[in-house]
This record gives C-alpha cells, sequence and structure tokens, in this order.
C-alpha cells in the first residue's frame, strides 16, 4: 500500500500546469504598508517538486528588516 502513495505522489498535477511559466528565478520588487517609502528588492524562484506533482516557491527580500 505505501508503494501505491509513493507512486502517486511522483504523478504531474494538471491543475497546476497554468503556473509553467512562472517555473524558474524572478527578481522582484514590491512595497510593505508599514514602511510606503521604501522599495523592496529581492528574489523569486519557483520550481516542480516530485516530477510536476507539486510546485515550491521560495523567495527572499535583500532587507534584513524582514525575514526571507
Amino acid at each position: 500500500m505505501t508503494q501505491n502513495f509513493a507512486r502517486k505522489g511522483s504523478i504531474p498535477n494538471p491543475a497546476l500546469e497554468p503556473f509553467r511559466v512562472l517555473i524558474g528565478n524572478w527578481h522582484t520588487t514590491g512595497k510593505h504598508g508599514l514602511v510606503p517609502d521604501t522599495i523592496l528588492h529581492g528574489r523569486t524562484s519557483f520550481e516542480w517538486l516530485e516530477d510536476g506533482a507539486f510546485l515550491i516557491m521560495r523567495s527572499e527580500i535583500d532587507d534584513p528588516g524582514f525575514p526571507s
């Protein structure tokens, strides 16, 4: 039974297909309501996990006042 569960986890999820355009590394900018006069710079990446069964997003901001 465990083998079937592991096997299903590696099947690509068709519901995630529209997000394919996001795969890769991105430079980001943004603002936060508590520091409205500051432009925040960072990076975000998207990658497939388990052969497309999941999509993982990682992000970080270069300002030490904000967590990654």
